[in-house]
C-alpha cells in the first residue's frame, strides 16, 4: 500500500523559516531587526510612483532643438524638423510648434504623443476660453493652465518640455517653459531639447535685447544650425517664428545645410581642442 512521506512542513515552522530567512534569528540585537526592516520593503504595485519600473520600460530616447528669446521687437521661436526613434530617424518633416491662439505659440520637445496632444488640447480649452468670454486669453493664464494640466499626471512617464510665447493682456510679451513635472518657469530666453547645450551658448554669446528683427531671426537660425552640427537627433529644417502684438508669423523656413553654407562658406565647423 502506497503512503505519502510527511514533508510539508506546519504553518508556524513555515512562518519561522521566512522569520529566520529574511530577518535571521528570533534573539538578535532590536537596532539591527529595524535595519532589516527597513532595506526589506514590500513589493510596490505596478504604477507605484514610489517604483521606477513603471516609467523603465516604456524609456524612450528622443531629441530636439527648440529655442526662443524675447527682444524689443517681439518674439522669436526657432526649431528643427527632426523626429527620432532611439538612432533611427523617423521623419525630418516634423512641425515642432503649435499655434495656441492667435497671439500664443508653443513649442514640441519631448516625446512627440505627448508633446502634441497637450498641446493641441490647451489650444482647444483657450479657444473655448475665448469663445465664451468674448476677450482674449493671455499668456500668462494659458501656461499656468497648461502646467495645472500637466501636473495631474506627473509621474506617468510623459515627456514634455514646451514653451508657450506671446503676449499678455497687458500688451507685454512674455515666454514660459513647462514640463511633464508640472513646472512652469517665466523667462526671456529658454532652449529646450538635445540640441540646448549647444544653443544656448550661441545664443548668451549673440543675444541683445536692442537688436532689431532681422538680426534675432540670424541669430535663431545660427544657434539651431550649430546645436544641428553637434546633435545627432537634431536637424532637417529650420523654422523661425516671430510673434508681435499684431499676432504670429513665419518668418523663415531654410535647410540646416542652407545655413551653414551661408555662415561658413562650407567650411568645417571650429572644434574645441582637447
Amino acid at each position: 500500500k502506497y503512503t505519502r512521506s510527511k514533508t510539508l512542513t506546519t504553518r508556524e515552522q513555515f512562518d519561522e523559516q521566512q522569520h529566520e530567512k529574511y530577518f535571521g534569528s528570533s534573539n538578535m540585537h532590536p537596532a539591527y531587526f529595524f535595519k532589516q526592516l527597513k532595506t526589506n520593503k514590500p513589493p510596490t504595485l505596478p504604477g507605484d510612483p514610489q517604483s521606477k519600473t513603471h516609467v523603465d520600460h516604456i524609456h524612450q530616447q528622443h531629441g530636439t532643438t527648440t529655442l526662443g528669446f524675447i527682444f524689443k521687437e517681439g518674439i522669436i521661436l526657432s526649431v528643427d524638423s527632426r523626429s527620432t526613434m532611439g538612432g533611427y530617424v523617423s521623419s525630418g518633416n516634423v512641425k515642432k510648434v503649435i499655434p495656441i491662439t492667435n497671439k500664443i505659440l508653443a513649442t514640441l520637445a519631448g516625446g512627440a504623443a505627448d508633446c502634441e496632444y497637450w498641446d493641441r488640447n490647451l489650444a482647444r480649452l483657450c479657444n473655448e476660453f475665448e469663445y465664451q468670454n468674448g476677450k482674449e486669453i493671455g499668456v500668462t493664464a494659458a501656461a499656468q493652465q497648461y502646467a495645472s494640466i500637466i501636473n495631474n499626471y506627473k509621474g506617468h512617464g510623459m515627456s514634455i518640455g514646451a514653451m508657450l510665447a506671446g503676449y499678455d493682456i497687458d500688451g507685454k510679451p512674455r515666454l514660459f517653459y513647462c514640463d511633464d513635472g508640472g513646472d512652469k518657469q517665466e523667462g526671456f530666453l529658454f532652449s529646450v531639447g538635445s540640441g540646448a547645450t549647444f544653443a544656448i551658448s550661441i545664443l548668451e554669446t549673440g543675444y541683445k535685447f536692442d537688436m532689431n528683427t532681422d538680426e534675432a531671426i540670424d541669430l535663431g537660425l545660427k544657434a539651431v544650425m550649430y546645436a544641428a552640427h553637434r546633435d545627432a537627433m537634431s536637424g532637417g529644417m529650420q523654422n523661425v517664428w516671430l510673434i508681435t502684438k499684431d499676432g504670429w508669423s513665419l518668418k523663415k523656413r531654410q535647410d540646416n545645410y542652407e545655413t551653414y553654407r551661408e555662415v561658413f562658406g562650407g567650411k568645417p565647423l571650429p572644434r574645441a581642442v582637447i
